[in-house]
């Protein structure tokens, strides 16, 4: 860590730009993860330029492994990226004695955060989610990023987004709630050192311009594929104030912005990752990153659909 506790929004606002990814873990044809694949998939990520990463989510897989390989999964990420990125974890606990027995496991490793989500098991109010992620904070001097989502059962509120914003370590929120309103309205509530990303990457050109700066745990940036070019195009063009340059390119990926929206129609409504991940496995092969299959017993994607997403993703230049 190069940061205090009272140093964590000032640090944050300095290295929090761009695309931090949220990578797909690759898995063996024993369903086990495949170590050498995550390193060289991690050097390619990094080689591509990817300014973060976030990593043990949902996409991950990790909750539907054992402890042990949440353990092992963290060691080999960090051995992977070796302090080139900044590395943060993804904690998705109900336990807050859990929850610190993880940070301080990843602190020890080099991880510079966590991103933390609300508890799914009984915490529900307002209060009772504020003192679980006070008590998690105080016992852990890493920077904290909440994930304001609906999958754990209870959308945080707003009110309790800008209460959790004054403790020193809580640095941002990953704003998931899908509604592009909630982002502008956190970011004109909480405090201005408090950073609020809006993870829709269709989004992310308008929000550079209304004060975002990363998106945040997303897997947008590799996901593009030979398209990847146009998204640091659009990115570096807005961050030097040149809009309605940054336009062209932006515009220009929206026929695969639109195909991948029109997929993920179901992960807005039933709240879940889970059969995206299925779909997002083969995409992402596709694109040279071999990930290997989704895990059970989440049923991994049909042959002939998989043959039409690959066509499709060609037809659309990604692949």
């Amino acid at each position: 860590m190069d940061y205090t506790r009272a140093e964590a929004k000032a640090w944050a606002g300095k290295k929090f730009h761009g695309f931090f990814e949220a990578p797909f873990t690759p898995i063996d044809a024993n369903g086990e993860i495949d170590a050498k694949q995550l390193q060289e998939n991690i050097d390619r990520y990094i080689e591509l330029g990817v300014d973060g990463l976030v990593v043990g989510g949902f996409i991950a897989e990790l909750w539907t492994m054992t402890y042990q390989d949440w353990l092992r999964y963290h060691q080999l990420c960090a051995q992977a990226v070796r302090g080139r990125v900044p590395l943060f974890t993804i904690i998705l606990e109900s336990s807050a004695k859990q929850a610190i027995e993880k940070l301080a496991f990843v602190q020890k490793l080099g991880y510079d955060g966590a991103e933390i989500m609300n508890p799914s098991v009984q915490l529900r109010s307002d209060d009772e989610i504020f003192d679980f992620m006070k008590y998690v904070a105080e016992r852990s001097p890493l920077a904290l990023v909440l994930y304001r989502t609906p999958m754990p059962g209870t959308l945080m509120s707003m009110d309790l987004i800008v209460r959790l914003a004054e403790i020193d370590t809580v640095v941002g929120v990953k704003q998931g709630s899908f509604s592009r309103s909630d982002t502008l309205v956190l970011r004109r509530r909480a405090r201005p050192d408090f950073i609020v990303s809006e993870p829709m990457e269709s989004f992310f050109l308008d929000d550079l311009r209304a004060g975002g700066q990363v998106l945040w745990a997303a897997f947008w940036y590799l996901a593009y594929g030979k398209l990847r070019p146009l998204v640091r195009e659009y990115y570096t063009l807005a961050r030097a104030g040149r809009w309605e340059e940054a336009r062209k390119p932006w515009e220009a990926l929206q026929p695969a912005r639109v195909f991948f929206e029109d997929l993920a129609t179901d992960m807005a409504r039933t709240g879940t990752y889970a059969s995206h991940i299925a779909m997002m496995k083969p995409w992402m092969e596709a694109i040279g990153f071999p990930v290997g299959p989704v895990l059970p017993p989440v049923r991994g994607l049909a042959a002939e659909r998989r043959e039409w997403l690959v066509d499709q993703l060609q037809k659309l230049g990604v692949a």
